[in-house]
């Protein structure tokens, strides 16, 4: 591609991952956010993020779509199901790239020309983009390189996961107050959670081996970022059989780090292992230590940044044969 600039749209900008998405975007070397779209009209981009105030980006209802269509070539929803279910097929109908942020597609095969945008295990990548969700990416970043080299037991996966409260949306649901969840911490959707088809489906599209995984989803008391433990068995593990695991799949891939625990490992868990080391950042942390004939993994990542809108910009510069890095880290692709 040449440098001329991509022209973009955003619908459901107001929501968290769709402004972070915006605020990226204007960011992007080879991207011109050319508009947004929002239900409520009385809204602007610039009220959420002032980074906008002077750039002049239209805000659009949807009742106008139709004849703003012709302004942009590819349109990212960061909308719930229900309005992406509405959506996709309207904007591939009319010759658009989408990439959609929510679940609607993810388990389906209705769309044509479809792909799971999970960088960097799918570069093939068509016209229309499921994004994986939050608490997928992080278990998929974590497990597809063990279970490639068949390090561990697919039968017995166990996940112990926990979110910022980002993860549930910017709804005005009274247990996400600030007055509810501060020193509050609990679990949810206890192995039942909507993300654990679609790890299970997908460990096994990229890894070619059927897994099962039990996972329980906890909230935690701050904005954003995932924690998660992972529980393995493994039947000889050694920590070199774990590094060339890592390195095999992630040593051109410039966002994900890996450490092992068998040294430092106060260290590492104080320096590497915290969320404010990969908040407001694409990067996937992943540590790992072996006790006995068991596994554990630490993976963390901000599921608004690689769990939401930056693999989004991943997605975006794989499919325009972009620098993967391209408005993701500074001088990245400019």
């Amino acid at each position: 591609m040449n440098n001329s600039r991509v022209n973009v749209a955003i619908l459901g900008t107001q929501g968290y991952s769709g402004l972070v998405l915006a605020n990226l975007l204007i960011n992007h070397p080879f991207a011109n956010l050319v508009l947004v779209f929002s239900r409520d009209p009385q809204w602007n981009l610039a009220e959420d993020l002032p980074l906008a105030e002077n750039l002049n980006i239209p805000h659009y209802t949807l009742d106008v779509v139709d004849e703003t269509i012709s302004l942009f070539d590819v349109i990212f929803l960061a909308t719930p199901i229900e309005a992406s279910s509405q959506w996709v097929p309207y904007f591939i109908k009319q010759g658009k790239v989408v990439i959609d942020l929510s679940g609607a597609y993810r388990l389906s095969s209705e769309i044509p020309d479809a792909s799971y945008g999970l960088s960097p295990f799918n570069t093939q990548l068509g016209k229309f983009i499921s994004n994986p969700g939050c608490y997928a990416t992080c278990a998929l970043m974590a497990l597809l390189p063990l279970l490639k080299h068949k390090l561990i037991d697919p039968n017995d996966i166990i996940i112990d996961a926990k979110s910022g409260v980002t993860g549930a949306g910017r709804q005005g649901k009274k247990e996400l107050l600030f007055g509810e969840m501060v020193g509050n911490f609990y679990p949810y959707k206890i192995s039942q959670h909507q993300h654990i088809p679609e790890i299970e489906k997908y460990l096994q599209v990229f890894s070619e081996c059927q897994a099962t995984v039990d996972m329980v989803t906890h909230l935690l008391p701050v904005k954003q970022g995932i924690s998660m433990t992972l529980y393995l068995k493994s039947d000889n593990p050694t920590y070199e059989g774990i590094e060339q695991a890592f390195s095999d799949a992630y040593q051109d891939y410039p966002f994900v780090k890996t450490k092992s625990l068998e040294k430092n490992q106060n260290t590492i868990e104080k320096t590497f292992m915290g969320l404010n080391k990969i908040v407001a950042t694409p990067y996937t942390h992943i540590a790992y230590k072996i006790v006995k004939q068991r596994i554990y993994l630490v993976a963390t990542l901000d599921n608004l940044y690689k769990g939401a809108a930056s693999q989004a910009i991943e997605n975006f510069n794989q499919l325009y044969q972009l620098p993967l890095t391209a408005g993701l880290i500074p001088g990245g692709g400019a």
